[in-house]
């Protein structure tokens, strides 16, 4: 009897034990007032250093150790206001707290996509203390803007660092997004753009639905243009293509969607009058291309255009003179 008590006691005591393991291994999530040194999972965080963040004039940028990054942007007994871009569906505000009256603004106010809303700066922690929160936003490009319409000769308001989810990116205020076009080439989808000053390259991105999300499928192209022969036929592809500049990314061009490389349903098969035989696998509206040109009274040449299988060249083009076809054959399938 006395074994027993003492096996269910200690069955007790570790069931008890694990209870308290998994409780302390919860983790909670931030929340406003507190100070956080560094980004949660899930999400980025950007200094206030960034290009991507206007200031007015009235801020200045000081070197301090204890804020992230080694400084902090603020103004001090004047208005101001700083604002950015991002794409995301979250953000987080990050400034220095005091929760003396005359030390710290107790309303600033945030907008974000024309959605005003206040918060205050009057927190016990002083360094890096998160001061504003919203999620739950949609995943698309936001525009936000902070300000304090006055403050006391002795009050700061300032900017530490701006946390956004771990997908999402600051956009500059004044990255001109590049003008796309494309056109069918060879078995491949040609991409160009114009140039942007500044630029450090270019991401070319891409999605099987208008309006996206788009994927991107080449990140800081240097050139100007892109051929995206990683498709399927039959499928119908939309791209867009924004700018990089100093790692900030600018809003995406205009979408440009390509004509549908049709699934291939015919081998034609020309001999030639150097006996040389020459297949191509063609779609019915390439085949009747083909065929009405060589019914008609023209006796110009035909060109075949075909991806390469050589990396130094993106296609090859094959020249047909009508008077060269001793005969031709069309397989269907």
């Amino acid at each position: 009897m006395k074994r027993n008590f003492v096996v269910s006691f200690f069955t007790l005591l570790l069931f008890g034990l694990s209870l308290f393991i998994f409780d302390s291994n919860e983790v909670e999530a931030a929340t406003i007032g507190q100070q956080l040194p560094q980004p949660e999972e899930g999400w980025k965080r950007y200094d206030d250093t960034h290009p991507a963040i206007k200031y007015s004039n009235s801020f200045y940028k000081e070197y301090l150790v204890s804020h992230y990054g080694g400084n902090i942007a603020y103004t001090k007994g004047h208005a101001g206001s700083f604002e950015f871009k991002f794409q995301g569906t979250k953000l987080r505000l990050f400034s220095f707290g005091n929760n003396t009256k005359g030390y710290r603004p107790e309303v600033v106010n945030i907008s974000i996509d024309g959605v005003v809303e206040q918060y205050t700066e009057r927190y016990t922690p002083k360094n890096t203390v998160m001061v504003y929160e919203k999620d739950s936003l949609e995943n698309e490009i936001h525009t936000v803007k902070v300000w304090v319409d006055s403050l006391l000769p002795t009050e700061y308001f300032g900017l530490d660092a701006i946390d956004i989810d771990s997908e999402g990116y600051l956009i500059p205020l004044d990255i001109e997004s590049p003008i796309l076009n494309g056109e069918l080439k060879g078995e491949g989808h040609a991409l160009t753009w114009n140039s942007i000053e500044g630029a450090v390259g270019y991401n070319v991105k891409r999605s099987l639905n208008a309006g996206g999300p788009y994927e991107i499928i080449a990140g800081n192209v240097t050139t100007n243009s892109y051929l995206d022969k990683d498709i399927e036929k039959g499928k119908k592809y939309y791209y867009v293509v924004s700018t990089v500049v100093k790692g900030a990314e600018s809003e995406n061009s205009n979408e440009v969607t390509i004509p549908i490389i049709e699934n291939s349903n015919a081998t034609l098969v020309l001999h030639l009058v150097n006996n040389q035989i020459k297949e191509y696998n063609l779609t019915s509206s390439e085949l009747n291309n083909f065929l009405n040109w060589s019914a008609s009274g023209s006796e110009s040449f035909y060109v075949f255009t075909q991806q390469s299988p050589e990396p130094s060249y993106n296609s090859i083009e094959d020249y047909i003179i009508k008077d060269k076809i001793v005969w031709l054959q069309v397989k269907k399938y």
